[in-house]
């Protein structure tokens, strides 16, 4: 009876499904979030996202004993992965047989992700270029900070909207109240024209900002600051 009991709770520990992941080479996989230990080029995920840091490494065996193999690496690249439920996923570059369209690939190493429930798709990926001296990097913490970067520049853009907007309103509202206190009550009209274009130009303003990229967004930022 014990025995059935622990059973049971090892059973019910498990997740419900989960995906079995393939790396297949010259992808080297470098570190995973959520972490977990990495053995070899096969992972357990779970159902939800995750995020994988692999890198190219393409290798041309030399041609004779005097010479050395040519090998071909990419910047570590984060890979965002969606997992849906029970299910075997491949993760695969192309299979490249020249030094030179291996230089060429690395510069953008496009990585495919298919299963049984997925077409064959593009990943969306982001490259972390490397400087300086690279041996004995610890991948897992470099994979945590740029996780730790993207959430920081996720969110400042949202706090740096709202300032510009609230900048905006107390411009308009300032410029609204001068216009009304040096015109007579027949300028109401004037005024209300007066705080639509703030407005529209606010609505610009934050549209802009909004489908702008992260570093567009840094730029524009520091440059607004400097304007106060």
């Amino acid at each position: 009876m014990r025995g059935g009991l622990i059973l049971l709770s090892l059973f019910m520990s498990l997740p419900l499904s989960a995906a079995e992941l393939i790396i297949k080479a010259p992808l080297r996989l470098l570190a995973v979030s959520p972490q977990q230990s990495i053995s070899g080029s096969n992972l357990t995920l779970s159902p939800g996202e995750h995020q994988l840091l692999v890198r190219y490494e393409g290798v041309l065996p030399a041609r004779s004993n005097s010479e050395s193999d040519i090998e071909v690496t990419s910047d570590p690249q984060v890979l965002h992965v969606l997992v849906k439920g029970d299910e075997t996923l491949t993760l695969s570059a192309p299979q490249l047989n020249s030094e030179s369209a291996m230089e060429q690939y690395v510069k953008s190493p496009a990585m495919t992700l298919s299963g049984s429930a997925y077409p064959e798709q593009s990943l969306r990926q982001q490259p972390i270029a490397l400087k300086g001296f690279v041996l004995g990097i610890d991948y897992q913490d470099l994979l945590a900070d740029h996780l730790r970067d993207e959430a920081a520049a996720t969110a400042s853009p949202t706090a740096a909207a709202s300032q510009v907007a609230t900048a905006s309103t107390v411009a308009a509202t300032a410029a609204v109240t001068a216009a009304a206190m040096a015109a007579p009550a027949s300028s109401t009209a004037a005024a209300a024209d007066i705080t639509a274009t703030a407005q529209s130009r606010e609505q610009a303003l934050q549209q802009l900002f909004l489908q702008s990229t992260p570093e567009e967004r840094k730029r524009f930022i520091g440059w607004a600051v400097q304007q106060f």
